[in-house]
């Protein structure tokens, strides 16, 4: 009787209490996992949209500052490009190109993957507007403003629209 005695006084937990336990911490790893992984995903889903939304809104702060001041532009290929430069679409990425120089992005690679779309329409004798566009594939993402040309120097009528522009200064 006493051998019996002494194996009920032991303290310590049971193959079953054991068990239990290790199911139901398995379990709150298990939700905690999930958690984490939809978690990392939706922030890089945020921060794909984010970073195109800031790749459209710098370009098209970048285009609006170039031609706002122009003293000549022209929506499409001009007749004698000379000394002109020349914003356009190139496979996915906005390009600019000076006079004597060689073409380069506008964001200089930071667009990465994304694909970006351009236009530009007259709409009016000064106006023109500019539309900066982008998509990764899932998402799209466009702005669009009217630009001001304030030496008034547009070589269109209202309507013309083109993915290319050229300026002078």
């Amino acid at each position: 009787m006493e051998k019996f005695k002494l194996l009920r006084d032991e303290k310590g937990l049971t193959l079953v209490e054991l068990v239990i336990a290790s199911v139901i911490l398995l379990l709150v790893l298990g939700m905690s996992y999930s958690f984490y992984a939809y978690s990392a995903r939706s922030s890089a889903v945020a921060s794909r949209q984010s970073d195109m939304q800031q790749n459209v809104r710098l370009a098209k702060t970048l285009i609006e500052n170039k031609i706002r001041l122009a003293g000549y532009v022209k929506v499409g290929t001009p007749a004698v490009p000379a000394n002109h430069c020349r914003i356009y679409l190139d496979n996915g990425k906005i390009m600019i190109h000076y006079q004597g120089e060689t073409a380069k992005d506008l964001l200089g690679g930071l667009s990465g993957n994304i694909i970006m779309d351009l236009s530009f329409t007259v709409t009016g004798d000064a106006f023109i507007e500019v539309m900066v566009g982008a998509s990764d594939g899932v998402n799209n993402y466009d702005i669009s403003a009217e630009v001001l040309i304030l030496k008034r120097n547009i070589d269109n009528v209202v309507g013309d629209s083109d993915s290319q522009l050229y300026y002078s200064d």
